[in-house]
This record gives structure tokens, sequence and C-alpha cells, in this order.
């Protein structure tokens, strides 16, 4: 696996992009619960904290930062994240220019969120081969990366498949949660999200359910383009309000 790191910087000069928000950067993320469960396990069967890899530091890192993330975390919630993201930036600083280390140093959170981004996209998650007149090839070339990183990390038991299968339950409370935001329904909050947001949530909740399909089904695609097919013969017949 390349060990190469990633910081994006500008074309031609000037001010470098902005680190990707939590939201983009972990929507692909395992859950919380799994990403403890493996980070326990890989630390736990090295045999000295030595063998543990890049890998190892960025994961755990991301993850503290999204427990960091939650809901009223608590004040050692945030520091551990921060000291785990600064612990993974002086592993990287060999390989960063003096610029680089300062911006990373200046915010050691954004600069996990911009590794995970990266190494997500380099190494477990391929690019989409449908092409953008078949989005739904995509979706399905996509969601294979998916679940065959998770399979990787994860493995497959009655466990992994429940937890796939809850994933589709809290991307759609995240689906809820933004348009409670979108029409402004908590007072102490007010209008916190837009339309845009709440399609990309629902968006999120198909993505959820198509890699858990992979867990009940062999031919997900399939059973989705039957499932389509029923779904235009009732909207088709004499009595669509059955639909």
């Amino acid at each position: 696996m390349s060990d190469t790191r990633d910081i994006c910087e500008p074309a031609g000069g000037g001010a470098p992009p902005p680190w990707p928000t939590p939201d983009a950067a972990y929507r692909l993320a395992p859950s919380i619960h799994s990403e403890i469960g493996w980070t326990t396990h890989t630390a736990a069967t090295a045999e000295c904290y030595t063998e543990l890899d890049r890998e190892y530091y960025l994961r755990k890192a991301v993850l503290l930062d999204r427990i960091a993330l939650l809901d009223d975390p608590a004040p050692a919630a945030i520091e551990a994240a921060v000291a785990a993201a600064l612990y993974l930036l002086d592993t990287d600083r060999p390989g960063l220019d003096p610029d680089a280390v300062t911006r990373a140093g200046n915010d050691p959170r954004g600069y996990v969120r911009d590794q995970y981004t990266a190494w997500t996209r380099r190494d477990h998650i391929p690019p989409p081969t449908g092409g953008d007149d078949d989005p739904g090839a995509a979706l399905w070339d996509v969601v294979a990366g998916i679940v065959a990183a998770l399979d990787e990390a994860n493995g497959r038991c009655p466990h992994e498949n429940a937890a796939r299968l809850l994933k589709v339950t809290e991307e759609a409370g995240e689906a809820a949660a933004a348009y409670i935001g979108a029409v402004g329904q908590n007072p102490r909050k007010g209008f916190t999200h837009g339309p845009d947001q709440v399609a990309d949530e629902l968006a999120d909740v198909i993505i959820a359910a198509a890699v858990a399909m992979h867990s009940f089904d062999p031919d997900p695609a399939s059973t989705l383009a039957a499932k389509l097919h029923q779904a235009a013969a009732r909207l088709n017949a004499s009595a669509p309000a059955h639909l």
C-alpha cells in the first residue's frame, strides 16, 4: 500500500484549498463502532507498537476525530482527537514541506480529514466506471469497492451484516436531521441545512442500502433492477394509487 502523503496544493500558487469538511471526509467511512473494533483488535494483536503502521494511526486519528464531532463532546474527547492528529502529523513530518507542516499544525484535525480523504480515494474506493450516462453502473462500481474495503477490515459475519444494515438506519436518521434543520424545527438551532443537504443525506441512504444488500444477496444489482421493473409495472397499471 502506498504511503505517500497527499496535501492538496493550489494550481498556480495562492492560498491552499480548505480542508475537507467532516461530512465530505467521512461520508464513506465505516461506522464508529466498527472502527473501534478494528483499532482495538489491531493494537491488541500487534506484538509491539513498532508493528503498527501509518494506516493504524490514521484510522485511530479519524476515529477520535469523529467521536469528538458528536453532540456535546467531553473536553477529554477533543483533547484526544487533537493529540492523535498531532501524532499522525509528527509521523508524516519527514515527507512534508515546512509550509505544509505549519498549515497542518494550525489545524491538525483538518489535516487528518484531508489525509483520510486522500487515503480512501487512493487505496480503497475505486473511481466509478459507469460514466455520467450510466449512474446505475457507477453506483454498483463504487459500492463494490466499499464492500471490498469493509470485508478486508471486518470480514463477514452476522454481526458485521447487522452493522451494515444498521448503517442504513443511521443514514436515514441523518437525512431526517437535515430536514429538521432545513425547516428550522428546532428553535434553539434555527435553520441549519438546505434542501441540497437533505438530498445529499438521502443519497447516503441509497449508498448504505446498496452496501447492506451485498450481505443478503449475491446479485444486488439484479435485485434492484427487478424491483424497479415491478415499480414501473405498477406505475403503468390501471390503479397507480396502489404503487
